[in-house]
């Protein structure tokens, strides 16, 4: 696929004929998330903003529709809300465009995408996993322009000596902290988090409503 210059939300299919870059704005347990395509491929993600207006930046494409959603669109919108309500979801047969241009890069998140729920691994075990011993420092770049967090689930990245690292979501280390305390079912930790950053919860609209779903 080439992107298109000018439009800023159009493709070329191998075929050459032209499509849209698709999005859709939706709410989940954790504030307002939005998904963009590139034809099938699940091209980016963004979750946890308090308001929808935040969420879609204007070259995200197209906004859809709930209605106008594909199947295996609305598949990955109920993947993550899934997820960000508790429930233990395997992302890794989900479509993507290639999500860095060097080979390390893809090795990288290839292992990341390998991580089990509930499990952590640090910088430098991904880094050695994927063939670069002392890479570490090179993996925490590869994380941090993850264009697709939780399917890309570089939460479960972390550093050595019990540090948690960073992590690019609204909320930074705290949301990870979340994320990974949500995965190993420790209700005690999540409270405590929920604590330091109440907007997590107060501010989604899921929340305010029960969980939305998209069917």
């Amino acid at each position: 696929m080439i992107l298109l210059t000018g439009g800023g939300h159009m493709t070329r299919t191998i075929e050459g004929e032209i499509s849209p870059t698709i999005c859709f704005v939706f709410s989940t347990p954790l504030g307002w998330a939005c998904m963009a395509w590139e034809n099938e491929l699940l091209k980016s993600l963004r979750f946890g903003l308090a308001t929808a207006s935040m969420i879609a930046p204007p070259d995200w494409g197209i906004q859809a529709s709930e209605g106008s959603l594909q199947p295996f669109q609305r598949d990955a919108v109920n993947r993550v809300i899934r997820f960000l309500n508790g429930t233990r979801v395997d992302f890794r047969d989900l479509l993507t465009v290639p999500t860095s241009e060097t080979a390390f890069g893809r090795r990288v998140v290839e292992v990341c995408r390998a991580i089990p729920w509930g499990q952590t691994r640090t910088y430098a075990e991904v880094a050695e996993k994927a063939g670069s011993p002392g890479g570490a420092r090179a993996v925490g770049n590869v994380m941090r322009s993850n264009p697709l967090p939780l399917i890309i689930p570089c939460h479960r990245v972390v550093g050595s000596g019990g540090s948690l690292g960073g992590y690019s979501a609204p909320g930074g280390v705290v949301t990870k902290e979340w994320l990974i305390a949500m995965e190993q079912n420790d209700a005690e930790n999540m409270r405590e988090i929920e604590e330091k950053r109440d907007w997590l919860f107060a501010n989604s609209p899921a929340n305010k409503r029960g969980l939305v779903h998209v069917h």
